[in-house]
């Protein structure tokens, strides 16, 4: 079922729904549906979206994915932001597969959903509370078991960078729907976190004709995926670290290198022993059901907790981005990020930004730390770095912005990979990685060269796409893969689908989202890359040199895209 929340009458209702479609895709057709594209993002018009993925709450691994969607306060578009932790498994086995949640509340409350039925509690004593001490205070009410979606100070203050924080499963507020600033739109509906109380009910199951079948591609699956995953698992996704820096396409000091050896400081494989030694570790599971086990568990010098789920980016983007390469410098930026609720990767952009305005020093932490206290006393200053790096720059009359639709690029420099730099400019989501990332191993054409990038892009975001609808981008998003999804759904829902038909639903989502994006005044004219990558080499030698006529015309190139054989 949709369960569909009205704030402004406190009511609910229930919709029934059992197609196989979900993810990015439903939340992608539920904003299209109740959103009016010329609203405006923060108003209680808005509609905040919820969607497990597919197989969410069942044996296929990882498979406990979930998306929150609603028209971007940070983009001006439509925006899914993708997070795992505890919370869609116990959204799925409460018989939910989407939450609408329109309007909003006249005072700070917490939304409580329970078996599928929802309830309402003011709760004025949480106003202002950073989010590790809001979820102990939810866990001493609610009990330790329960699913948290919950706000920082910056989605409380409606700060178009905010995110919303889930419980790992270990109660961590540390998974982010990080991009586009979602803890905005839940702010704006004064909602300071919604509940999910354990439903009691066992792991969803296929029929019982085809379970035995469905059990074994599901484990068959799950070997596949860890064989594969190995670096992954050891080193967590900061051994990207190395393999970025080797490619050449490493953010370092505001994008003036690509790559450095002071870099590998930060790297997966040589902190692990290290992090071990003080209690943390890596091959952490972020969600049920998770066979990469790309996470991990940071602790300080002192052997106490700092964060967990320290990704690529987030490390990339506050470390070497800032010319930081001493990792227990780099850790309490993120730890700040995730207790006031802030995206790390706009963040470590804004502060680049700040420090070619005079405002923080490359290479000088306690410059950038100077920068968290302000946010934190939420001055106009500190309220303006909380709002991207697009409108900072703006304000001090920086050009050297590396955003596009106002929303910073993650940790891969455009000009090393010219796929992921395309996809930065023609996504529906604003310059993010997860729409699409294009490395050597999987793109047809060469990641160097500007020849091919915007259809290789395109196909990428395709599959990106498609595999949000099911589960965790990180398993591969290869055809190989997308077949075992086609199987799964067949077992599972008595469908006859293949991973064609999976692919021309992710390619039609797309279509959606761009003519979404239309409608807010959003188009292909806005596919430019900044300048500064299209004039000034790399650390390769490498320049963006994808035309802006290819870039302008995605929409026509990809509706001429099939699935590869």
């Amino acid at each position: 079922m949709i369960l569909n929340i009205d704030l402004n009458k406190k009511s609910s209702n229930k919709e029934e729904y059992r197609h196989f479609v979900a993810g990015r895709t439903l939340s992608s057709r539920l904003i299209a549906k109740y959103v009016q594209p010329d609203i405006h993002p923060l108003s209680q018009k808005n509609v905040l979206v919820i969607c497990p993925a597919s197989f969410a709450g069942t044996p296929v691994p990882n498979s406990n994915r979930l998306s929150i969607g609603a028209k971007s306060p940070l983009t001006g578009g439509i925006k899914e932001s993708n997070i795992g932790g505890r919370v869609p498994d116990l959204i799925a086995r409460s018989g939910i597969r989407a939450i609408t949640v329109s309007g909003a509340l006249e005072e700070l409350s917490v939304l409580i959903i329970d078996k599928g039925n929802c309830r309402f509690e003011k709760a004025p004593e949480l106003k202002g509370l950073m989010n590790y001490e809001l979820f102990e205070k939810l866990y001493e009410k609610y009990g330790k078991n329960v699913g948290i979606l919950g706000i920082g100070p910056a989605g409380e203050n409606k700060l178009i960078n905010s995110t919303i924080s889930g419980n790992d499963l270990e109660g961590h507020a540390s998974r982010h729907a990080g991009r586009g600033g979602m803890g905005a739109v839940m702010g704006s509906k004064n909602i300071k976190a919604i509940i999910f109380l354990e439903p009691g009910s066992p792991m969803i199951m296929p029929p019982e004709d085809t379970k035995k079948e469905f059990l074994k591609v599901s484990r068959d699956f799950a070997q596949r995926i860890i064989k594969s995953k190995v670096n992954m698992t050891l080193f967590s996704n900061l051994s990207l670290v190395s393999y970025i820096n080797r490619l050449g396409a490493l953010p370092i000091r505001n994008y003036r290198e690509s790559s450095s050896e002071e870099a590998l400081a930060l790297s997966g494989e040589n902190i692990v022993d290290e992090l071990k030694s003080r209690g943390g570790r890596m091959g952490h599971a972020c969600s049920k059901g998770c066979v990469v086990r790309c996470s991990n568990i940071i602790h300080d010098k002192n052997g106490e907790y700092v964060t967990s789920g320290f990704e690529y980016e987030s490390i990339v983007m506050l470390g070497s981005n800032l010319g930081i390469f001493n990792f227990d410098k780099v850790v309490p930026l993120e730890r700040f990020c995730d207790e006031f609720g802030l995206d790390t990767i706009e963040t470590g952009a804004s502060f680049a930004v700040a420090a070619e305005a005079g405002l923080a020093e490359f290479g000088n932490a306690e410059s950038f730390s100077a920068l968290t206290h302000e946010i934190r006393s939420l001055s106009p200053f500190g309220r303006l770095l909380a709002s991207g790096s697009g409108l900072l720059g703006k304000v001090f009359g920086i050009t050297r912005v590396p955003a596009i639709k106002n929303q910073s690029m993650a940790a891969y420099d455009p000009r090393g990979l010219k796929g992921t730099g395309t996809t930065y400019a023609t996504s529906t989501m604003g310059a993010d990685h997860t729409a699409g990332n294009v490395f050597p191993a999987v793109s047809k054409v060469d990641v160097r060269n500007g020849e091919g990038q915007v259809a290789e892009s395109l196909y990428r975001q395709i599959m990106y796409t498609a595999f949000d609808i099911f589960l965790c981008i990180y398993v591969g998003a290869t055809e190989e893969n997308l077949d075992t999804i086609a199987t799964l759904v067949n077992l599972f829902y008595n469908e006859q689908i293949t991973k064609e038909d999976i692919f021309e639903i992710a390619k039609s989502t797309i279509t959606l989202e761009m003519k979404f994006n239309e409608a807010c005044g959003l188009n292909s004219r806005h596919n430019l890359m900044p300048e500064f990558f299209i004039e000034e080499e790399d650390s390769r030698g490498n320049k963006y040199d994808v035309p802006n006529s290819e870039l302008r015309a995605a929409p026509e190139i990809l509706k001429g895209l099939e699935i590869r054989k």
